[in-house]
């Protein structure tokens, strides 16, 4: 929610955090590597600048950071995505520039027992 904050200053902006469970298909996971069922899910999204397809497609890498130097780690998001991983789910990222960025995070998902 760091990075969210820093999108949208120094203008006003929004932001929004969801959680929802769903259940997935094959066809809605990203590869072979995860299971169809039951996930809950963890949103967060942003209004500000959003990221062009270069950053975006670097935006998990350890260290990387658009930040000015003192600024930011770039640890930030490589580090949920590890720790949403070793959890058994995994993260998607959707940006734009100008139109935001929105942050998925799929768990899997357990039954309670009563």
């Amino acid at each position: 929610m760091v990075n969210a904050r820093d999108a949208i200053l120094p203008d006003s902006g929004t932001i929004k955090v969801a959680i929802d469970d769903c259940i997935l298909s094959r066809e809605d996971l990203p590869d072979d590597s995860f299971g169809s069922g039951s996930y809950a899910k963890l949103s967060g999204s942003d209004d500000g600048r959003g990221m062009d397809e270069q950053t975006l497609a670097r935006a998990t890498e350890p260290l990387f950071t658009t930040k000015k130097t003192g600024s930011g780690t770039g640890l930030r998001l490589s580090m949920v995505q590890k720790t949403v991983r070793d959890s058994g789910g995994f993260m998607q990222i959707e940006s734009a520039p100008d139109r935001g960025t929105q942050i998925h995070l799929f768990l899997p998902g357990s039954e309670l027992v009563s």
